[in-house]
């Protein structure tokens, strides 16, 4: 399986993507929550898997403008290989069904981590 040292939930309304950040990150790391999940939801926390891993969790609301600086030059180096984290590609005129493939309402079987949207 997998053991990041950091996972971050970024989809808004996913609430599901918390089970998975907490089952994928390794002991002794952080689950960053962000991407405002609907009121409507009910988030299963796997307390045990917290307190057995001694994860820390984090909320965040935004960022400020240094962090969107650090992103991009993370980018730009390219280090981190982040290209496999683009899971799918659509037409601009596809919008809906990327959205729909994002939230997994369409095309059930694939696993949509980052899609894009393309003129």
């Amino acid at each position: 399986g997998c053991s990041a040292p950091i996972s971050v939930t970024s989809v808004p309304g996913a609430a599901s993507a918390v089970e998975h950040a907490v089952a994928a990150t390794r002991i002794g790391g952080t689950v960053v929550l962000s991407g405002i999940k609907a009121k409507d939801q009910i988030v299963r926390l796997d307390v045990e898997a917290v307190i057995y891993k001694e994860l820390v969790l984090k909320g965040v609301y935004s960022q400020a403008r240094d962090a969107y600086v650090e992103a991009f030059r993370m980018l730009a180096e390219n280090k981190y290989r982040l290209e496999r984290l683009h899971t799918h590609e659509f037409a601009l005129d596809a919008a809906e069904e990327a959205l729909q493939t994002l939230g997994r309402e369409r095309n059930p079987g694939e696993q949509p981590i980052c899609v894009s949207l393309h003129p």
